[in-house]
């Protein structure tokens, strides 16, 4: 009889420590589905967050490109008021100083070989990124090199695309040679500044638009004295940062000097450590997320051997789903 008492009391204790397990699962379960459901809010959250930011930066840099353009109209009416009374004074002094045509003609034709800034440049520029055509501007930044450089155009010219080279005026005075061959085969060249020290490039505004100009005149050097990029890239991107309000600053003084900057919106990530061709485009097609206007950041000096080929399969890729490839001569000639 006492042996049943035990096993009762024993049966019953198995069945409340078996309750007490199945509680404690339970509860473990609960608690992790709370974890993932706030995991999956916040990051919900973030996703909305951040679209929302970039639909409103988006705006503003239209906003932008509009009064910037209203300004260039602006001008464009008083330099032409100017001319006519330039002319009128001209016109009564001696006929005999007047430029011989076949001599104008040739200056024009000179002219013509270098970009010339449009006044709706900027709101073209901001347009790629809504683009519902396929068009990919590819970017080389911190270049000219003497090792990744030549590998790059030597896909670029095997793939027939023309892309874009975002250089540092202190290797263009140390390789003048590849950027002869980027602008030669039909690159479009653009401003990086001179160090890429950010230090020193967001000291001051001045310093800044030293580093700038410094860029332009090595820049002018090798591909002549007409060439003007107007388009610059700002080491670190244009805005975030400990340095983003000089940043502010710096951009709209270059606006007013018809100086646009650009960004990305995909990038290789060949400047983060991704070393190896598969790394560098999983990483593209991480970063340009569903967006049909692309432009895309990779880079041409130091250690980046894989990104000649890395470019190479991103234009079969982009190639394969319909993209057309351009630089921005389209918008600056």
């Amino acid at each position: 009889m006492e042996e049943d008492i035990y096993a009762h009391l024993y049966a019953k204790r198995q069945r409340h420590n078996k309750r007490r397990r199945e509680y404690n699962v339970y509860k473990i379960i609960i608690a992790v589905a709370i974890i993932i459901i706030a995991t999956a809010a916040i990051v919900i959250y973030m996703s909305n967050k951040n679209l929302e930011n970039e639909k409103q930066n988006a705006e503003r840099l239209k906003k932008e490109a509009i009064n910037a353009e209203n300004k260039e109209k602006e001008k464009e009416e008083q330099n032409k008021a100017n001319e006519n009374k330039d002319n009128q004074t001209t016109n009564t002094g001696d006929n005999n100083q007047q430029t011989d045509p076949n001599q104008q003609a040739t200056i024009n034709k000179d002219i013509k070989k270098y970009p010339v800034k449009k006044a709706d440049a900027e709101s073209k520029i901001v347009d790629i990124y809504s683009k519902k055509e396929k068009v990919a501007y590819l970017t080389f930044d911190d270049g000219p090199s003497s090792n990744i450089t030549p590998k790059v155009l030597d896909v670029l010219k095997e793939e027939g695309v023309k892309a874009t080279f975002f250089v540092l005026g202190q290797n263009v005075k140390t390789h003048p040679e590849q950027l002869k061959r980027i602008y030669d085969e039909g690159h479009y060249i653009a401003n990086h500044s001179y160090t890429h020290k950010y230090s020193k490039i967001y000291a001051s505004v001045d310093a800044l638009l030293e580093e700038f100009n410094d860029t332009e005149a090595e820049i002018k050097k090798v591909v002549g004295e007409g060439y003007n990029t107007f388009l610059f890239r700002f080491p670190g991107g244009s805005y975030g940062g400990v340095y983003n309000k000089i940043k502010k600053q710096i951009k709209g003084i270059l606006r007013d000097k018809g100086i646009v900057s650009l960004d990305w919106n995909a990038l290789s990530g060949d400047a983060e450590g991704k070393k190896t061709v598969d790394a560098q485009l999983k990483k593209f097609e991480d970063s340009r997320k569903g967006e049909t206007g692309l432009v895309v950041l990779m880079h041409d000096i130091g250690d980046k051997h894989a990104t000649p080929e890395t470019a190479r399969q991103i234009i079969k890729r982009l190639k394969a789903e319909g993209y057309v490839f351009k630089n921005f001569y389209e918008i600056f000639q």
